[in-house]
């Protein structure tokens, strides 16, 4: 018994003779990364030892975020406690990487020494000491070009086919074919008589469809001060008229004069009321480092004012308004765009915010978010409340002043949006599933905004200001 008495102390004796010493003397910012500077040894052994840096936390509970050996000259203070030569080097410098420090930045460090011989400790003021913080710098990635529209805008040939495709779907009950547009592919540019075609094509185009008459190849008439407009008994152009800080865009439609004066409606239960639509509209291109899940925000700017809103008041009495409207619309697409357009990943799928920047009929129910089913392209679309970018902006466009939408953060509703089409896809059968959760996947590809009316009502807003731009680090 005496025997393995001896042998026990024998042993702790020489495990404290050999144990780890150290002490972290403090944290330092160097660039994008950080660097734990002290110094470790073990006691009596005449080696370089290994240091392992953790955040949040000691061995066991903490990360691992860094490791070196001790490597730099150190004091005869520390040779005295560590009992080695001069020349053994003990002090550390130890970096931790950029990346590290991103993602534990503000947490408290642990120091592990790790010794050969015996049992690896805590470094003196371990815990007392805490990794930087990161402040980096957004930049702006501007989505929209051309925004002032001084390059002219290219007219597409509205002249349009169906092509029915074997599937269908059901509206207001009934059994109908899904299509799909045809598009001619011709076009008219409209430019500036002092712009230069040859060196800026358009940025945006002009669509337009079911229409009595469409500005198509149509001519530019210089107004006033700078001021051009396309127009005719049906619709109007206007690039330019004097109004609120830069050059101004004016649409506006006489659905009136569409109408005949007179309420419309199909006859085929498959076709809504026909809409004459007037957008401008600008396609973006899947730059690789703008997907969604890399935005930081997402920032929107729009002003504009309401000139003309008016109904003839022998029609007041057969308004629908259920059915029938004039509304100035906005609509953001975002699809999923893979590199290896693999479609079995989801490429080619897609989803979309609108924005009921102004609606005639005015009822609360009209601005509210909804989520809205687009079925003959079986995709999914949140039209976000008018509330939700600015308290003010539906009273002041319905008494004619400037309603703004200024640099407001839309990025959380593409957000939703994206996750109201997720959870879509899984529970209804009108829209397809998205293959692709991931929001990586995904890049803004088109913007367009303009009229929208399925009423004879005569409108015409001019707008101003337009901005869609991201902050990413």
């Amino acid at each position: 018994m005496r025997v393995w008495l001896l042998l026990f102390v024998f042993f702790l004796n020489q495990n404290l003779q050999a144990q780890v010493l150290g002490y972290v003397d403090k944290v330092d910012r160097q660039g994008d990364a950080a660097i734990v500077r002290g110094w470790a040894c073990v006691r009596g052994l005449n080696q370089n030892i290994e240091v392992r840096i953790f955040a949040g936390g000691p061995a066991g509970r903490g990360v691992l975020i860094a490791r070196a050996r001790t490597h730099s000259p150190s004091s005869s203070t520390i040779h005295s406690q560590c009992r080695t030569p001069s020349e053994r080097t003990h002090r550390f410098n130890i970096v931790v990487p950029g990346v590290s420090l991103q993602s534990h930045q503000g947490k408290k460090i642990y120091a592990h020494g790790i010794s050969p011989i015996s049992s690896n400790l805590l470094l003196s003021r371990s815990g007392e000491h805490s990794l930087p913080t990161v402040t980096r710098s957004l930049r702006n990635v501007p989505f929209l070009a051309d925004v002032h529209f001084n390059r002219g805008v290219r007219v597409k040939d509205p002249q349009i086919t169906n092509q029915y495709l074997p599937e269908y779907y059901t509206l207001h009950g009934h059994r109908c074919q899904r299509y799909r547009n045809v598009w001619n592919g011709r076009t008219h540019d409209l430019h500036f008589a002092n712009s230069n075609p040859h060196n800026h094509s358009p940025a945006w185009t002009l669509a337009q469809w079911d229409s009595q008459a469409n500005l198509y190849p149509g001519f530019g008439q210089r107004i006033n001060n700078g001021t051009y407009a396309w127009e005719n008994i049906f619709k109007l152009f206007q690039i330019g008229k004097p109004g609120y800080g830069h050059r101004t865009l004016t649409l506006g439609v006489d659905g009136h004069r569409e109408y005949n004066g007179r309420w419309f409606t199909s006859a085929d239960p498959c076709v809504e009321t026909p809409h004459p639509h007037l957008l401008v509209e600008q396609s973006i291109p899947a730059v690789k480092d703008r997907s969604l899940g890399s935005l930081q925000k997402l920032l929107f700017t729009l002003k504009g004012r309401v000139l003309t809103q008016s109904l003839a008041s022998h029609l007041h009495r057969g308004w629908n308004k259920n059915t029938n409207t004039a509304h100035f619309k906005v609509h953001i697409n975002m699809q999923n765009i893979r590199s290896d357009r693999d479609v079995s990943k989801g490429h080619g799928q897609s989803f979309g915010i609108g924005i009921n920047y102004f609606d005639v009929r005015n009822r609360d129910s009209d601005y509210a978010e909804t989520v809205f089913f687009h079925r003959p392209r079986r995709r999914v679309m949140l039209n976000l409340s008018i509330n939700h970018l600015g308290q003010s902006i539906r009273s002041k466009l319905h008494s004619g002043g400037w309603g703004e939408i200024n640099r407001k953060d839309i990025l959380p509703m593409v957000k939703r949006a994206f996750q109201a089409a997720i959870k879509a896809g899984k529970s209804s059968e009108a829209v397809d599933r998205l293959i692709s959760e991931n929001l990586n996947d995904y890049y803004i590809t088109n913007f367009n905004m303009g009229w929208e009316v399925s009423s004879p009502h005569v409108v015409e807003m001019q707008v101003s200001d337009i901005e869609l731009f991201a902050q990413k680090y």
